[in-house]
């Protein structure tokens, strides 16, 4: 059974963002001490691939011990958009990302699913001008398990025919999850198992062997 579709992770798979949205994180909470700006920091490290809204709900309960409304959530995370989403646009590709799209989009399906607020993320990719690439574009707050399932129902791919592409563990288990094909991007601890990548230079060769 050949490949048909590749879903695609955004930050640290296709976009280098990683870092400014790490950074971001501290950001907002410098008002509390640099204990919690790094605290706040590794979590959001060893937990890439979960939404947002869940990151500050488990800052504000857990570390700060402050109001976690669904009002309070909102505005952290609206903040956090602001202090972001040019430093999205304006950060680099992941090596071989942009010319695997290039190369590619005419010849397998390719879809989008990350954890970012869904109109978000429409703003940057349109932005990046990498909009045309893909067949679909899904954020949050559906998550990847979702994004996955819904594709597989609406396209009527067959299980095998899709992998999903992601750097984080989350990534991996929305994959193993939902039955598809999974190849990692960077060093995340995945298991020794699985299908890793550096950067997407190194895509092409090793979709032949799935």
């Amino acid at each position: 059974m050949g490949l048909k579709a590749i879903i695609f992770d955004f930050d640290g798979t296709l976009c280098d963002s990683l870092t400014v949205k790490e950074e971001a994180f501290g950001q907002m909470y410098k008002n509390h001490g640099n204990k919690v700006v790094e605290t706040v920091k590794k979590y959001h490290r060893e937990n890439l691939g979960v939404p947002r809204l869940d990151k500050f709900h488990h800052f504000q309960k857990n570390i700060i011990k402050a109001s976690y409304s669904k009002d309070t959530l909102t505005n952290l995370s609206n903040k956090f958009s602001s202090l972001v989403k040019q430093n999205v646009i304006d950060a680099p590709f992941i090596k071989g990302a942009l010319k695997f799209l290039e190369n590619n989009h005419d010849i397998l399906d390719i879809h989008l699913s990350s954890a970012t607020p869904h109109e978000e993320l429409l703003e940057i990719v349109i932005k990046k001008n990498i909009f045309k690439y893909f067949q679909s574009i899904s954020g949050s707050p559906e998550n990847k398990i979702t994004h996955i399932n819904q594709l597989l129902s609406s396209r009527q791919y067959y299980q095998g025919e899709v992998v999903y592409v992601g750097d984080s563990l989350q990534d991996m288990k929305a994959a193993k999850e939902t039955g598809i094909h999974f190849i990692g991007v960077g060093k995340n601890n995945f298991n020794k198992k699985t299908n890793v990548i550096e950067n997407l230079h190194g895509l092409k060769k090793i979709l032949n062997l799935l």
